[in-house]
């Protein structure tokens, strides 16, 4: 009984390890050619439009990048925290989502500690093995904002989950606040 239970355990662990392995993608366009088409491609009409649909070109992080985009300049005083759970709550995430604050640390997506913010807010799916995680930052000041959207491109990690890996990475200072998202190229 012993022999058997041990096999069914064996074979159990060699399936989940299979589903697990890394897969290679067919090719990856990076965040910053991604980034100026998309932008170009797409207005805040565009996201505003009441579909969970992405225009056509579009990826996904690029919609959510222009919602923030359009959430900070109708209310320039958000704090972090109303801006993630405003795009928690975007049409476009088609699984369960949900926002928390974020203190300064070792954050889910990044290979080393997140520090020099003055308020942030993570967003994203509320359980499961999606490979999507998005944060927005508030600095203290613009200036600062830009230099710290670099420090995260450069310590993003798109594979931070066990079985999957986001496809693109998309981050953006707009005046003093950072939009982060490592998500898969479409929300389907």
């Amino acid at each position: 009984m012993k022999k058997l239970l041990s096999f069914v355990l064996a074979l159990s662990l060699m399936t989940v390890m299979t589903a697990c392995s890394e897969k290679e993608t067919e090719s990856q366009t990076s965040s910053e050619e991604t980034t100026s088409i998309a932008a170009e491609e797409t207005s805040s009409d565009d996201i505003n439009n009441g579909s969970s649909e992405l225009p056509e070109g579009v990826t996904f992080a690029q919609y959510l990048l222009e919602d923030f985009k359009g959430i900070v300049s109708e209310n320039p005083d958000m704090s972090a925290e109303e801006i993630a759970a405003g795009l928690s709550a975007n049409e476009a995430i088609l699984f369960s989502s949900m926002s928390m604050p974020v203190e300064p640390g070792l954050l889910a997506g990044f290979t080393e500690e997140i520090q020099g913010f003055e308020s942030a807010s993570m967003f994203g799916p509320a359980m499961g093995s999606i490979a999507f995680i998005g944060y927005v930052f508030e600095l203290s000041d613009e200036g600062a904002a830009k230099s710290f959207a670099e420090t995260l491109k450069g310590c993003a990690d798109p594979r931070w989950q066990i079985c999957v890996e986001a496809e693109e990475t998309v981050c953006e200072a707009v005046g003093n606040k950072v939009f982060f998202v490592m998500a898969p190229l479409s929300n389907q």
